[in-house]
Protein backbone atom coordinates (compact mmCIF):
# COMPACT_ATOMS: atom_id res chain seq x y z
CA UNK A 1 0.00 0.00 0.00
CA UNK A 2 1.09 3.41 -0.88
CA UNK A 3 1.55 6.40 1.60
CA UNK A 4 -0.87 8.40 -0.97
CA UNK A 5 -3.34 5.59 0.89
CA UNK A 6 -5.87 7.01 3.45
CA UNK A 7 -6.13 5.79 7.22
CA UNK A 8 -9.23 3.82 6.99
CA UNK A 9 -10.84 6.01 9.55
CA UNK A 10 -10.37 8.84 6.94
CA UNK A 11 -11.77 7.52 4.25
CA UNK A 12 -14.82 6.39 5.81
CA UNK A 13 -15.70 9.21 7.83
CA UNK A 14 -17.93 11.63 5.98
CA UNK A 15 -17.09 14.86 4.93
CA UNK A 16 -18.78 17.33 7.13
CA UNK A 17 -22.05 17.23 8.79
CA UNK A 18 -23.59 14.85 6.36
CA UNK A 19 -24.79 12.36 8.81
CA UNK A 20 -27.11 14.99 9.98
CA UNK A 21 -28.65 15.16 6.70
CA UNK A 22 -30.37 11.29 6.79
CA UNK A 23 -33.76 12.45 6.84
CA UNK A 24 -35.70 10.51 9.64
CA UNK A 25 -38.39 7.52 8.18
CA UNK A 26 -41.59 7.86 8.68
CA UNK A 27 -44.30 4.84 8.84
CA UNK A 28 -45.09 2.29 11.12
CA UNK A 29 -41.63 0.64 12.88
CA UNK A 30 -41.87 -2.52 10.60
CA UNK A 31 -41.95 -0.20 8.14
CA UNK A 32 -39.09 1.71 9.17
CA UNK A 33 -37.02 -1.12 9.44
CA UNK A 34 -37.49 -1.97 6.14
CA UNK A 35 -36.06 1.17 4.83
CA UNK A 36 -33.01 1.13 7.11
CA UNK A 37 -32.77 -2.16 5.80
CA UNK A 38 -33.63 -2.22 2.41
CA UNK A 39 -32.22 1.26 1.54
CA UNK A 40 -30.44 3.05 4.60
CA UNK A 41 -27.51 0.31 5.46
CA UNK A 42 -26.87 -0.44 1.44
CA UNK A 43 -25.88 2.71 1.23
CA UNK A 44 -23.89 3.06 4.42
CA UNK A 45 -22.17 -0.65 3.10
CA UNK A 46 -20.86 1.19 0.21
CA UNK A 47 -19.35 3.40 1.60
CA UNK A 48 -17.57 1.33 4.19
CA UNK A 49 -16.78 -0.90 1.16
CA UNK A 50 -15.36 1.64 -0.89
CA UNK A 51 -13.18 2.52 2.25
CA UNK A 52 -11.99 -0.74 3.19
CA UNK A 53 -11.17 -1.60 -0.56
CA UNK A 54 -8.33 1.50 -0.43
CA UNK A 55 -7.68 0.08 3.15
CA UNK A 56 -6.55 -3.17 1.79
CA UNK A 57 -5.29 -1.72 -1.36
CA UNK A 58 -7.83 -3.41 -3.30
CA UNK A 59 -9.92 -2.59 -6.77
CA UNK A 60 -13.04 -2.01 -4.92
CA UNK A 61 -15.11 -4.98 -7.15
CA UNK A 62 -12.30 -6.96 -6.37
CA UNK A 63 -13.08 -6.06 -2.40
CA UNK A 64 -16.69 -6.63 -2.96
CA UNK A 65 -15.80 -9.82 -4.54
CA UNK A 66 -13.73 -10.89 -1.50
CA UNK A 67 -15.98 -9.94 0.89
CA UNK A 68 -19.07 -11.98 -1.12
CA UNK A 69 -17.18 -15.14 -1.54
CA UNK A 70 -16.28 -14.61 2.78
CA UNK A 71 -19.74 -14.49 3.50
CA UNK A 72 -21.20 -17.16 1.37
CA UNK A 73 -18.37 -19.65 1.03
CA UNK A 74 -18.12 -21.84 -0.28
CA UNK A 75 -19.81 -20.04 -3.31
CA UNK A 76 -20.37 -21.21 -6.64
CA UNK A 77 -18.88 -18.97 -9.44
CA UNK A 78 -21.89 -19.13 -11.29
CA UNK A 79 -23.69 -17.14 -8.34
CA UNK A 80 -21.33 -14.63 -8.21
CA UNK A 81 -22.01 -13.78 -11.76
CA UNK A 82 -25.62 -13.04 -10.67
CA UNK A 83 -24.62 -11.44 -7.20
CA UNK A 84 -22.08 -8.80 -8.89
CA UNK A 85 -24.00 -8.28 -12.28
CA UNK A 86 -20.91 -8.43 -14.56
CA UNK A 87 -19.88 -10.74 -17.49
CA UNK A 88 -18.37 -14.01 -16.16
CA UNK A 89 -15.16 -12.73 -18.45
CA UNK A 90 -14.80 -9.77 -15.82
CA UNK A 91 -16.04 -12.26 -12.94
CA UNK A 92 -13.26 -14.66 -13.90
CA UNK A 93 -10.70 -11.33 -14.29
CA UNK A 94 -11.11 -10.27 -10.50
CA UNK A 95 -10.74 -14.14 -9.38
CA UNK A 96 -7.75 -14.17 -11.22
CA UNK A 97 -6.32 -11.61 -9.55
CA UNK A 98 -7.43 -12.83 -6.08
CA UNK A 99 -6.25 -16.11 -6.52
CA UNK A 100 -2.77 -14.76 -7.95
CA UNK A 101 -2.55 -13.11 -4.32
CA UNK A 102 -3.86 -16.04 -2.93
CA UNK A 103 -6.87 -14.77 -1.10
CA UNK A 104 -9.10 -16.85 -2.66
CA UNK A 105 -9.02 -20.71 -4.07
CA UNK A 106 -10.90 -22.04 -6.74
CA UNK A 107 -12.35 -26.02 -5.37
CA UNK A 108 -13.59 -28.27 -8.24
CA UNK A 109 -16.48 -30.65 -7.51
CA UNK A 110 -15.67 -34.35 -6.95
CA UNK A 111 -19.25 -34.88 -8.53
CA UNK A 112 -19.10 -32.61 -11.38
CA UNK A 113 -15.75 -31.42 -12.02
CA UNK A 114 -17.28 -28.61 -14.26
CA UNK A 115 -18.96 -27.09 -11.05
CA UNK A 116 -16.44 -24.65 -9.08
CA UNK A 117 -17.02 -22.87 -5.82
CA UNK A 118 -15.14 -20.30 -4.26
CA UNK A 119 -13.26 -20.41 -0.50
CA UNK A 120 -11.20 -17.80 1.13
CA UNK A 121 -7.99 -19.68 0.47
CA UNK A 122 -4.40 -20.00 0.08
CA UNK A 123 -1.67 -18.72 2.24
CA UNK A 124 -2.38 -15.09 1.45
CA UNK A 125 -2.21 -13.55 4.76
CA UNK A 126 -5.37 -11.61 4.77
CA UNK A 127 -7.86 -11.23 7.42
CA UNK A 128 -11.06 -8.95 6.25
CA UNK A 129 -11.50 -6.93 9.45
CA UNK A 130 -14.30 -4.27 10.20
CA UNK A 131 -12.65 -0.90 10.77
CA UNK A 132 -12.03 -0.09 13.99
CA UNK A 133 -13.51 3.48 14.44
CA UNK A 134 -17.07 1.80 12.97
CA UNK A 135 -16.43 -1.40 15.28
CA UNK A 136 -16.12 0.78 18.22
CA UNK A 137 -19.56 3.33 16.99
CA UNK A 138 -21.42 -0.27 17.29
CA UNK A 139 -20.21 -1.46 20.22
CA UNK A 140 -20.95 2.05 21.63
CA UNK A 141 -24.78 1.94 20.36
CA UNK A 142 -24.94 -1.53 21.81
CA UNK A 143 -23.55 -1.06 25.08
CA UNK A 144 -26.57 1.43 26.13
CA UNK A 145 -29.04 -1.90 25.60
CA UNK A 146 -30.13 -4.33 27.45
CA UNK A 147 -28.55 -7.61 26.87
CA UNK A 148 -31.45 -9.26 26.75
CA UNK A 149 -32.42 -6.42 24.03
CA UNK A 150 -29.27 -6.85 22.00
CA UNK A 151 -29.95 -10.55 21.66
CA UNK A 152 -33.84 -9.76 20.50
CA UNK A 153 -31.73 -7.66 17.75
CA UNK A 154 -29.46 -10.27 16.72
CA UNK A 155 -32.11 -12.76 16.08
CA UNK A 156 -33.96 -10.09 14.12
CA UNK A 157 -31.56 -9.16 11.47
CA UNK A 158 -30.28 -13.04 11.72
CA UNK A 159 -33.70 -13.69 10.58
CA UNK A 160 -33.79 -11.00 8.13
CA UNK A 161 -30.27 -11.67 6.37
CA UNK A 162 -31.57 -15.17 5.86
CA UNK A 163 -35.01 -13.52 4.21
CA UNK A 164 -33.01 -11.93 1.61
CA UNK A 165 -30.34 -14.16 1.25
CA UNK A 166 -33.47 -16.93 0.23
CA UNK A 167 -35.13 -14.47 -1.47
CA UNK A 168 -35.30 -15.80 -5.36
CA UNK A 169 -35.86 -12.37 -7.39
CA UNK A 170 -34.69 -8.93 -6.42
Amino acid sequence: MDMQTKSLSEAAAPAGDDCASIPKLAGSPADQLVSMLGLGFPVLAEMSMTAMARHYGLRRLDFKTLVCISVLEPLPTGHLVNILGISPGSVTAILNRLEERRLIRRDRSLRDRREVSLCMGGDGGFDLVFPEHATAALQGALAERDPKEVRSLLDLLSDCLQALRNQDKP
